[in-house]
């Protein structure tokens, strides 16, 4: 017969293991559920710091491209790491020169090759947003460079191309997956780009 408790706490147990590279030992049995409930909080912006690991990469690839300045790269990593989670606006933004990205932290869902539903939706709704605008930004992207970094694996990558097959000619004709290098990047596309 399953037992609820018991795969949760083999799953709990062998993740602490693998990710801390610690002892094997039932570390679940010996939390209390306040100590889970801090756990679960600080685990609660594990999103914003990938986020902001891969806006970091994101902009070093920016920085090569446009071929920046390091005086001007460190602004642009000062900018990152001054902004806000889940503020308003785009995860980068940048005048010069004038470019604005969104990253996605989506692994596609039970370690496969296709994005689920609220993943494909949530694409979707960010690459209309760097196309159009987002109401809730002052930013306007009508000439702005537009990028959207997604974590570059196996997976996601041919998550994407299964996501981009599927949608509207509207949509996928604005998409560029990783442009080539020395190409010019205009601000009628939403150029992908693969970050770690």
């Amino acid at each position: 017969m399953y037992d609820r408790e018991a795969a949760l706490k083999t799953a709990f147990n062998s993740a602490v293991v693998r990710l801390l590279g610690i002892e094997e030992k039932d570390y679940y049995s010996k939390l209390t559920t306040d100590q889970m409930l801090s756990l679960k909080t600080a685990l609660s912006d594990i999103n914003n710091l990938i986020t902001l690991r891969m806006a970091f990469s994101l902009a070093g690839w920016i920085c090569g491209r446009f071929n920046i300045s390091e005086g001007a790269r460190k602004t642009v990593l000062d900018t990152i790491r001054s902004a806000k989670p889940n503020a308003n606006g785009y995860d980068i933004e940048l005048s010069d020169p004038d470019t604005v990205a969104e990253i996605k932290c989506n692994i596609p869902i039970n370690a496969g090759r296709v994005y689920g539903s609220a993943q494909r939706n949530g694409l979707r709704k960010d690459i209309e947003g760097l196309l159009a605008g987002k109401s809730k930004s002052s930013k306007k992207t009508d000439k702005s460079v537009k990028l959207l970094g997604l974590y570059d694996t196996p997976e996601v990558r041919a998550a994407t191309q299964h996501f981009v097959k599927n949608l509207p000619a509207t949509l996928n004709q604005k998409l560029v997956i990783e442009p080539e290098q020395g190409k010019v990047l205009d601000n009628q596309h939403v150029y992908v780009v693969f970050v770690k």
